[in-house]
């Protein structure tokens, strides 16, 4: 089972308000979701829907840099909803980054578009992220 399935399982069985499961903005970004299903009396099997994301993507990719050295850096792309139009949004890089706080930033963007009065921020529903050590500008001599 996927880690957010995972998470989303376990969320679902607190009660509104209770406080996040486990760490980290994944279950941050879950326990939020439930919290606002509770309130606004949204069946499970939309809470279900609105808790995964729609298409994800890791990419490993080899970088030779102009010393000669290769790296390799992992980056992850999470398109959570689609059901707007199409998906555009942004990149992060961070050594930190991992695809349970990409798939929550995309989920926060879905949210935060949809609840926008923007029509050209109504579909933003995706975020990216490359896990490095070093800056982009580092990359290259």
């Amino acid at each position: 089972m996927p880690e957010a399935l995972l998470c989303e399982a376990a969320a679902e069985d607190l009660p509104a308000g209770a406080p996040p499961v486990g760490e980290g903005p994944l279950p941050a970004a879950l326990t939020q979701l439930r919290d606002a299903a509770a309130f606004l009396a949204i069946d499970d099997g939309l809470r279900q829907m609105l808790a995964t994301p729609r298409r994800e993507v890791t990419v490993s990719i080899p970088l030779r840099r102009d010393d000669g050295q290769t790296v390799l850096v992992t980056g992850h792309r999470v398109q959570h909803s689609l059901t707007r139009g199409p998906a555009k949004g942004g990149l992060r890089f961070s050594p930190h980054v991992d695809l349970d706080a990409v798939r929550a930033l995309a989920m926060w963007m879905t949210w935060k578009c949809a609840s926008s009065t923007f029509p050209t921020a109504a579909p933003w529903a995706v975020s990216g992220s490359i896990r490095s050590s070093s800056p982009p500008r580092s990359w290259s001599g």
